[in-house]
């Protein structure tokens, strides 16, 4: 109703579009949260400017979203920017900002003791399991493995060898 009666560019389609994107998120429906986020995120910068709150409000929507579906290098952009707004328009008190820093540093940065290098040699270990395992599960020579190389396998597909490629449980 908004947008008919308002247009597709005004601030408050962009509210709307923002809670439909809550919603469908709080429905399990990433894919068509993010669109709507995008599309408030779009309305607002044209309309509010790059650097209001609102905008601000939408960047951090879209980016959290990103960064609950595993797209970190898409998310992590978005929610700097969204705190850099927060900072300049609010102040680094607001409850609004400190949340964000809070988040930044949670959920986005990489555990202490844990590099960069680090990480990038324990994703690239963990996708080269997980492609073995996707290979093998295809491959109907499973019958012609020696019993060394079949108690080789029985180890390292166990859950504790998964546990330890898990990089969510990376301390």
């Amino acid at each position: 109703i908004r947008e008919e009666v308002l247009g597709s560019n005004n601030p408050d389609t962009a509210t709307s579009l923002n809670n439909l994107g809550m919603v469908l998120e709080s429905l399990g429906n990433p894919e068509a949260a993010r669109a709507c986020y995008e599309r408030a995120l779009a309305i607002r910068e044209e309309a509010l400017g790059p650097n209001h709150p609102d905008t601000a409000q939408s960047l951090y929507n879209l980016g959290t979203l990103l960064q609950a579906m595993g797209d970190y290098e898409a998310a992590r952009p978005l929610l700097e920017r969204a705190l850099a707004i927060q900072e300049t328009s609010l102040g680094e008190v607001h409850p609004d900002t400190a949340g964000s820093l809070e988040f930044k540093v949670r959920d986005l940065s990489l555990p202490g003791g844990v590099s960069e290098d680090r990480f990038a040699r324990r994703r690239s270990a963990l996708e080269a399991v997980n492609y073995y395992f996707a290979q093998r599960d295809k491959s109907d020579n499973v019958g012609a493995m020696d019993t060394f190389y079949d108690r080789a396998y029985s180890m390292i597909s166990s859950p504790h060898a998964r546990d330890a490629f898990d990089l969510e449980k990376e301390d």
